[in-house]
């Protein structure tokens, strides 16, 4: 009927006429087919409004997106596009075309058409995907038009491993307000510490989609130079030691900053240095009065109160344990922090622009090693203080795994600091940083050596810092490496290093350099090494 009298709506009117139009469909997909362009047009018209039979005239596009004929598969996923969101049941369909045909756009557009619901389901295919094929799904991403759409896409498919074995990611913690922001889980918030933002490989993702979330200006020019930077390679709050790799990844961030131009020193807040014991004292309030606040938020959605398995035992201990803190207890460990940490910013006040510090006292470790003596406190201050701080994986372990730096700024300085990642982004070239495998957990290899301690023996702490480990790490090459300094107990220190297999081990042993590896302890301590060898089982 539509196509001789060339009237589109003619056709769709007459198919919502019928009794059942189900029966339409699949003459509609036929029609689609059609090589009379009107009929195409009156087809597609016809499909697009369906409600009635909207899962059977899915169902038959994503039929037709397998047809051999590419035209037949291109008008297919014209027609998808035009359902939006409604044609998100045939994502993978459209994933499978785009594989058949990485030249094709109509795939990649429709996809853009159906929105952000179609996000999940391209992560999900990106799971299981071979290593070369989700590189290409990738593309599909970043066909997503709007640049909020696509950094979205960029920072819900980090979770799929590819991205963290073909580069580390970059984040920005925002200035307090610039993003709206909520606590979770129902918590109180009264110094506006949780924020939110995203991640993503490329800082360009971040660059462009910060200016569509962000309220309010920045306080100065968006960059200029030289600026005035401060290095932190030490751990001045807690006195945790610094793994060497942390602290050289801030020394190269400084070199290469210098050569940009700008003015680099080794200084930092000086009220970092006080704030370990106000801190302390009032985290033995807030942490039990905030896992009574999640617990309560917890039994509110279960309509019943929290029992073992809702949540572990040790957090539903440390929550009972907060029921019993009066209100007042509390609102005074919040005006302790606070008034610890407002003394901070007070550095940038004397002409310094950024500070740069370690991310963690440690590089990525294992997952299910505990991580509370490796994180430290460098990115938490900063977050109380509500300035905005830019995380950048500068240097790399002898594993190959990111080693990050932070970079804080003043309040407001959030532009500056994306304006200067993209530089140092550029100079530094973590994009094309790609690690040799995925790092795995159970059948690792895990060697450590230790230094029982005596009354009568001697440790240079530094220089087995300085110079050992890093004669250790470019000899042996281990996956991972962690620095223990004794505190309380039978070592003075200790080394732990991962190695993937057995024999890898035993080719590290058989180096031409450990020889003069193990004629270097002679350089620092009058201990001799206990060397433990193990599986990682768990």
């Amino acid at each position: 009927v539509a196509g001789p009298l060339g009237r589109d709506p003619d056709l769709a009117e007459l198919v919502q006429r019928l009794s059942d139009p189900r029966e339409a469909v699949p003459l509609l997909i036929e029609g689609v087919k059609a090589d009379d362009e009107s009929v195409r047009h009156a087809a597609i018209n016809a499909l697009v409004p369906m409600r009635e039979a909207r899962e059977l005239s899915l169902a038959g596009l994503a039929t037709l997106l397998k047809d051999e004929n590419a035209a037949h598969r291109q008008r297919a996923a014209r027609a998808l596009g035009r359902m939006g969101p409604g044609a998100a049941a045939t994502v993978p369909a459209l994933i499978e075309a785009a594989r058949k045909s990485p030249a094709d756009a109509s795939m990649a557009s429709a996809l853009a058409e159906i929105g952000p619901v179609a996000l999940p389901a391209i992560l999900t295919v990106l799971r299981d995907a071979p290593e070369t094929d989700a590189e290409r799904l990738l593309g599909l991403l970043r066909g997503f038009g709007a640049p909020i759409v696509k950094s979205l896409a960029l920072s819900l498919a980090s979770e799929h491993p590819l991205f963290f074995r073909n580069a580390a990611v970059v984040t920005l913690k925002p200035t307090r307000g610039r993003i709206p922001q909520e606590a979770p889980t129902g918590q109180s918030d009264p110094l506006r510490v949780w924020t939110q933002f995203a991640l993503a490989r490329d800082i360009e993702d971040l660059r462009s989609l910060f200016p569509l979330l962000a309220s309010g200006t920045a306080t100065q020019s968006p960059f200029r130079t030289p600026l005035r930077v401060g290095l932190l390679d030490h751990d001045p709050i807690i006195g945790l030691p610094v793994n060497i790799e942390c602290a050289n990844a801030v020394r190269a961030l400084g070199d290469a900053l210098s050569l940009l131009g700008h003015r680099v020193e080794f200084k930092f807040p000086p009220a970092l240095a006080t704030l370990f014991g106000p801190f302390w004292e009032s985290m033995q309030v807030l942490e039990p009065a905030i896992r009574f606040e999640q617990r309560t938020w917890m039994e509110q959605r279960l309509g019943r109160p929290c029992r073992s398995g809702d949540l572990t035992d040790e957090v539903l201990a440390i929550a009972e344990r907060g029921s019993r803190f009066p209100r007042s207890e509390v609102g005074q460990a919040w005006e302790l922090i606070g008034s610890a940490m407002s003394r901070v910013p007070d550095w940038w006040d004397t002409g310094f622009d950024v500070l740069v510090t370690p991310v963690t006292l440690e590089p990525a470790w294992l997952l299910g090693v505990p991580a509370a003596v490796k994180t430290g406190m460098f990115c938490a201050p900063f977050s109380f203080t509500g300035q905005p701080a830019l995380v950048v994986p500068v240097a790399v372990t002898p594993g190959g795994l990111p080693v990050g730096v932070q970079i804080v700024g003043r309040h407001g300085d959030d532009e500056m600091l994306l304006d200067l990642g993209a530089i140092l982004q550029e100079a530094v070239s973590w994009l094309e940083r790609r690690p040799p495998t995925p790092v795995r957990v159970h059948g690792l290899i895990r060697v450590t050596v230790s230094y029982p301690t005596s009354d009568t023996s001697t440790f240079d702490h530094d220089y087995y810092l300085a110079k050992h480990i890093p004669l250790l790490n470019s000899t042996w090459k281990p996956v991972a490496t962690s620095v223990d300094k004794g505190v309380n107990g039978p070592n003075a220190a200790a080394v732990h290093c991962t190695f993937e297999t057995m024999d890898q081990f035993n080719a590290a042993m058989g180096d031409a350099g450990t020889g003069a590896v193990i004629a270097d302890v002679a350089n620092y301590t009058n201990i001799t090494p206990v060397i433990q060898v193990s599986e990682i089982v768990g």
